[in-house]
């Protein structure tokens, strides 16, 4: 249910619990008013829908509603979006006040930059290095 930073020692939830509580924002009326829109939406459009709200992490599913297509991409309830690199975390950006949005930038630089560094050390204990497709 808890997870301990390495660095810090400090706690923070743990993934189970984080499932737990965004299955609990379901609960809200209004991600269940939203769903007769969002399956609208789908049908209309004949695409995967989600409903993506501001959380403290960041740009994060509550809500998918699949395409009837046989295969049908999605993204998971309580997925956080990268905030650069989606179209929902560009909006967030663009319409929310720097002061909602600065935790969460700082957050995902933290963690590109840690990528980064894993990356880094991989190439220098194989001693190559190779693009992803």
């Amino acid at each position: 249910m808890v997870v301990q930073d390495a660095a810090s020692g400090r706690y923070d939830l743990g993934p189970a619990a984080v499932r737990f509580g965004l299955a609990s924002i379901e609960r809200f009326d209004t991600v269940r008013y939203a769903a007769s829109d969002l399956q609208r939406l789908r049908d209309e459009i004949g695409e995967t829908v989600s409903l993506i709200v501001w959380a403290e992490g960041g740009p994060t599913v509550v809500r998918t509603e699949n395409s009837r297509h046989d295969v049908a991409l999605t993204m998971r309830v309580g997925a956080v979006l990268p905030l650069a690199r989606s179209a929902s975390g560009r909006l967030f950006l663009t319409y929310l006040p720097r002061e909602r949005t600065a935790a969460a930038e700082l957050a995902n630089a933290v963690v590109r930059r840690l990528r980064l560094m894993r990356g880094a050390a991989v190439v220098r204990a194989r001693s190559a290095a190779c693009c992803p497709a």
